[in-house]
């Protein structure tokens, strides 16, 4: 099915031309192999000094559940095993920092990275029990798909905001939130919060009904202004 891509800049991943070469074959599972491009994509947006991505990120990345949830194992232990997998192909690196409860990270497999977890201090290891790094898990909602589509990626602190507002408020209001973050370019959880919290306190039709009849985004920007302040 063909999807429309929104009008921003194409932005671009780097994969290693091993991946896309000779090793390509040794993935027998599709779903194993879009679990690690999707490490791919988390490993080269990281900013940090060594390229990782905590276990934890990759537990709250709604797409990469999406992806797993195709798998046969277990709920529970569905990102332990494909990053076994992947480990056991030698395409990628566990290492712990050395600090009180370092989440382990993981990183790929080569030299320049297994030179800089000894330079650094890390702790490497061969086992990752994913249940004592993470989260809980998503719920099945499409505002995470949502979020992340629009205004970025969903760090743990982001999927406990956006598991507490699917509690306080219905699904329309944050919808509409994340829709006038995007229009007033305040791309963020804190001023979509904000947003919620002044319809939960003033009404959204000038009346204090949590469940009150919802104004649009041009009602709100007339009421409130383009600044939303």
């Amino acid at each position: 099915m063909h999807t429309e891509h929104s009008n921003e800049p194409m932005t671009y991943t780097a994969v290693p031309d091993s991946i896309l070469g000779e090793f390509l074959v040794e993935f027998q599972d599709e779903s194993l192999l879009r679990c690690f491009l999707r490490i791919l994509w988390h490993l080269h947006r990281s900013k940090d000094k060594i390229k990782s991505v905590e276990i934890a990120v990759l537990d709250a990345d709604p797409i990469l559940d999406g992806v797993l949830s195709k798998r046969k194992t277990p709920d529970s232990s569905r990102l332990s095993t494909v990053l076994k997998e992947i480990y056991d192909l030698n395409f990628v690196l566990f290492a712990e920092p050395r600090k009180p409860q370092g989440d382990i990270r993981v990183l790929l497999n080569t030299r320049k990275n297994r030179t800089m977890i000894e330079t650094l201090g890390w702790v490497s290891t061969e086992a990752v029990d994913v249940t004592r790094v993470l989260v809980a898990p998503l719920p099945e909602s499409n505002i995470f798909g949502l979020y992340e589509q629009n205004i970025g990626l969903i760090t743990p602190l982001v999927a406990d905001e956006l598991r507490d507002m699917e509690t306080i408020y219905p699904v329309s209001w944050i919808e509409e939130a994340i829709q006038l973050s995007v229009i007033y370019n305040r791309k963020s959880i804190r001023y979509i919060l904000g947003i919620l919290e002044r319809w939960r306190n003033e009404g959204r039709d000038g009346g204090p009904r949590r469940n009150s009849q919802t104004v649009g985004a041009k009602d709100y920007i007339r009421r409130y202004g383009l600044s939303g302040d």
